[in-house]
């Protein structure tokens, strides 16, 4: 990952990971990653980053690539909750 940040996991996820995927389909991404030194003594920590290349505005092609990743604070936080998306991750294909 960039900026110093150390990814943990990456899976796939949305409709490659359930199946429900068509030749139309774009790819999806969820990580977990370490936030830097510098954001842990600041307490400037960003709950996600979103990385896409797609177009604002307009609908994702098959050659389109979301990425959404988690700080592993914010991840633990989910699965506590038991929100679906931390649980998915837990068992999707990395």
């Amino acid at each position: 990952m960039e900026n110093g940040r150390i990814l943990i996991c990456k899976t796939i996820f949305g409709s490659k990971l359930y199946g429900t995927d068509t030749p139309a389909s774009d790819t999806d991404y969820k990580s977990v990653f370490l936030p830097t030194p510098m954001e842990i003594l600041t307490g400037k920590i960003p709950k996600s980053i979103n990385l896409t290349t797609g177009k604002q505005n307009e609908r994702n092609s098959e050659h389109d690539v979301d990425h959404e990743s988690f700080s592993l604070h914010y991840f633990m936080q989910l699965l506590y909750q038991g929100q679906t998306v931390a649980l998915d991750m837990l068992h999707g294909d990395q």
